[in-house]
């Protein structure tokens, strides 16, 4: 009995392309041929593919529709099979682009009763045989073609990588005992190259591609949302490279007590200086740091989620303007000499001006000479901003006058 669970991706490339990458990978000495190819030629598969009577033959048996799940049971022979020669009985899975295999090897009579009887040794894969032979009720299809076949030469190591070139397909001839021929799948001069490999992609390459996709989004959401007084462009490659950043010191620090204390000596030389932030600028901060918390940690799922929904709530709150108020708010801010500052005389050309003032900071400038007055108001509906300060420039002896625009709250 035999199991593998492993991701396989497919290649069609040309006759050159095969033999400059299978000379490439045999100069490595990380590659060697399989036990099949010894001789250096290639040898021949045949597989027997079942399906039920309502299947579209040749598109669920050679795996070409798009399905997300795909199960199907074969009967595979290395060349013809004849009583000298084992065959494999298989159940091969397809689900969310990983392939599992379960099959048991047994000689040409025992797969011949199969065949017609049903019987099967009694084993674990042998009764999941069965189950699934009761549902793929007959042999719809038949798959030869030429292949070889390379496999890692260390030991820790399971990848493998196959070429096949020939491909034919008959759904008349289904007898494995015989040479198949029939229609060729691929155009001629090309191969199909396969990589096999239970590991799949490197577990810190997801982390870090995911990490960073999603401080990318973060980084967008902030433009969409905020307007920020520090430079937009400085603090989006923040956001996108600090999930990134954390992740891989959280891969590095691991589950190594001695590292973490290391690595945090190392970082208690660096000082940082920099200006209070904006409370929503610090929350997108704290956001793609625990984005790179949690995908250096191997939580991607969580990482992916919990930056869905917060950013989809950004982005809501931000539409509807949560929090928010309409204004037209002013500050105008207006310097007087000591010997013409009347408040009175001041008020009364703001009450003639604006609908509302509030006087939020007098100070005195130039030892006391000069005053300088602070309105936080908001300007009459028609009222013309140049009319309004020629005059204040009476009331002022034409000194300084300025007016302040599209206010945020910490500036008020």
């Amino acid at each position: 009995m035999q199991v593998f669970n492993r991701y396989e991706v497919k290649y069609i490339i040309t006759q050159a392309e095969y033999e400059a990458i299978l000379q490439a990978l045999l100069a490595t000495e990380d590659m060697r041929l399989d036990r099949y190819n010894q001789t250096g030629e290639s040898y021949l598969i045949q597989s027997l593919y079942y399906a039920s009577v309502t299947d579209a033959v040749s598109q669920q048996a050679l795996r070409l529709e798009p399905n997300e799940f795909k199960q199907r049971l074969r009967v595979r022979s290395y060349g013809p099979a004849t009583t000298t020669k084992p065959v494999f009985l298989e159940i091969k899975k397809k689900f969310l682009k990983k392939t599992y295999k379960r099959r048991i090897t047994v000689d040409y009579e025992t797969a011949n009763r199969f065949l017609i009887a049903g019987e099967l040794p009694d084993n674990q894969i042998g009764r999941e045989v069965l189950a699934l032979a009761r549902k793929q009720l007959q042999p719809v299809i038949k798959v030869a073609y030429e292949r070889v076949a390379l496999h890692a030469t260390s030991g820790d190591s399971d990848l493998r990588i196959s070429f096949d070139t020939d491909i034919r397909t008959s759904t008349l001839d289904l007898n494995i005992s015989n040479q198949t021929i029939g229609e060729n799948l691929l155009p001629a001069g090309m191969v199909l190259m396969e990589i096999k490999t239970e590991l799949g992609m490197p577990t810190f390459i997801i982390a870090m591609v995911t990490a960073m996709i999603l401080g990318l989004v973060t980084a967008l959401v902030y433009l969409k949302t905020y307007n920020s007084r520090v430079s937009p462009q400085k603090f989006s490659f923040t956001l996108v490279l600090l999930p990134v950043v954390i992740a891989v010191i959280i891969m590095l620090v691991g589950n190594n007590v001695a590292r973490a204390f290391s690595l945090a000596g190392a970082f208690s030389i660096i000082r940082f200086r920099s200006a209070p932030g904006d409370p929503a600028e610090i929350t997108y901060v704290l956001l793609t740091m625990a984005i790179g918390l949690a995908s250096g940690l191997g939580y991607i799922a969580y990482a992916v989620i919990a930056a869905t929904l917060l950013l989809l709530a950004m982005l809501l709150m931000n539409m509807v303007d949560f929090g928010g108020h309409a204004t037209t708010d002013q500050l105008l801010k207006l310097t007087v000499p000591e010997d013409l500052y009347d408040k009175q005389e001041v008020e009364a050309i703001l009450t003639e001006y604006t609908e509302k003032f509030i006087l939020k900071r007098i100070k005195t400038t130039e030892l006391g000479s000069l005053f300088e007055l602070q309105y936080l108001l908001s300007m009459k509906q028609g009222m013309d901003d140049k009319a309004f300060i020629d005059a204040l420039r009476t009331a002022n002896g034409n000194l300084g006058i300025a007016m302040q625009y599209n206010l945020i709250a910490d500036e008020y």
